[in-house]
């Protein structure tokens, strides 16, 4: 236990200013997306009747205007999460190696590992466990920003119905980062 705490240590001051950079992002991403969620929530819960696209009620045009601009403005974050595991890719594997390839010290590295693989591994493990994290986030904010777009349905329905991935950002994560061969 004692080793994988030195291990995690380790790997975060080496990898530092990605994690950060990465986080300090999606906590961005997300706070946005749910203040989103939280003025679509208020709008619906003033006059639900409103909000429903088969109903006409007098006076509620307004209202439903501005839930509807709110919805389409929250969309585009929604698209923009879809870019997240691209970025999280860049931004976290690029200089997963090249650090090492440009300090002209991955033969010294390579060299004192037991394998490269090994040593591969072990940096990708990191990784992946703050692209993993990231990711959790950034889907749980997607999935209440369409549980606020929808607010009549579930919000399993409602995310589903919405677009919403339910863990596939984590999936797609890892496909861009190629930590899945």
């Amino acid at each position: 236990m004692r080793r994988i705490g030195s291990w995690l240590i380790l790997s975060f001051r080496m990898h530092r200013w990605e994690v950060v950079a990465s986080a300090a992002g999606v906590a961005i991403l997300a706070a946005v997306m749910l203040w989103f969620a939280w003025q679509m929530r208020t709008l619906a819960a003033t006059d639900p009747e409103c909000l429903d696209p088969r109903a006409y009620a007098p006076g509620c045009t307004q209202l439903g205007q501005r839930f509807y601009e709110l919805s389409s403005k929250a969309e585009w974050l929604s698209y923009l999460s879809w870019g997240t595991p691209f970025g999280m890719g860049l931004v976290l594997g690029v200089p997963l190696v090249s650090r090492e390839i440009e300090q002209r010290t991955a033969s010294i590295a390579w060299t004192l590992s037991r394998s490269r693989v090994r040593w591969l591994v072990q940096r990708v493990a990191f990784l992946t466990l703050d692209l993993i994290g990231v990711l959790t986030v950034i889907e749980t904010a997607v999935e209440v920003r369409a549980s606020a777009t929808l607010p009549d349905l579930p919000p399993a329905r409602a995310s589903a119905a919405a677009g919403g991935r339910s863990g596939a950002l984590g999936v797609r994560g890892h496909r861009w980062t190629g930590t899945t061969r």
